[in-house]
């Protein structure tokens, strides 16, 4: 779970020496869309699907895709927005 976003967030019975947090619903999202589609991948390649197992996970900083809010008085700030690259291996058991 998330610790450092937690103002305002109920109190949750199955954190382990944590009072609150929030779950990591898009990231989970995410890391399971590239889980199936790792999956489809070794179905292409005539892989057995139900012998396959998890061999390698990774979360890494890609690119910064920079823009720019504009502001009062003709000014403007920075408006960038981090992208992470996912890499997931998997392997027959």
């Amino acid at each position: 779970p998330f610790k450092r976003h937690n103002k305002k967030v109920g109190h949750r019975s199955d954190l382990k020496g944590w009072p609150s947090g929030r779950y990591p619903v898009k990231a989970a999202a995410a890391i399971l869309k590239v889980l199936e589609n790792a999956e489809a991948n070794a179905e292409n390649e005539e892989l057995d699907v139900e012998n396959l197992k998890l061999v390698h996970a990774s979360a890494n900083r890609g690119v910064i895709i920079r823009g720019w809010t504009p502001r009062a008085f003709g000014r403007a700030s920075p408006s960038n927005t981090p992208t992470t690259h996912i890499q997931i291996v998997l392997g027959e058991a």
